[in-house]
């Protein structure tokens, strides 16, 4: 896989472009470039790193205020500001691998 410039030396962000690569190129008749996805998976980073505490795998209320981030970048920047429409079962699947690889990055 071909990684953007944007994410060259940055493994974590990565990562998530390939989860968010494989969801949204091409599959289930979405077609994202991969230059948005690469923007995409930095803005996922971001959301990801600002929620980061000590504790927040065991903590439910944290890992509850990650989620509600997420899915409001989905749903109104994804989803909104840019015209991606991902249907209701990709993006349940994809949030769920972004929380999977989240808690396999970011142990804390």
């Amino acid at each position: 896989m071909r990684v953007p410039q944007s994410l060259q030396g940055n493994d974590h962000a990565q990562a998530f472009f390939g989860i968010l690569k494989e969801r949204l190129c091409g599959n289930h008749g979405i077609q994202v470039n991969h230059g948005e996805v690469a923007a995409m998976a930095l803005a996922v980073m971001e959301i990801i790193q600002a929620h980061l505490m000590v504790g927040i795998w065991s903590n439910e209320e944290a890992q509850n205020a990650l989620r509600n981030a997420r899915d409001d970048f989905f749903f109104d920047v994804v989803r909104d500001q840019k015209g991606i429409a991902v249907p209701e079962g990709v993006l349940d699947e994809l949030q769920r691998d972004i929380m999977d690889l989240a808690r396999a990055r970011f142990v804390r």
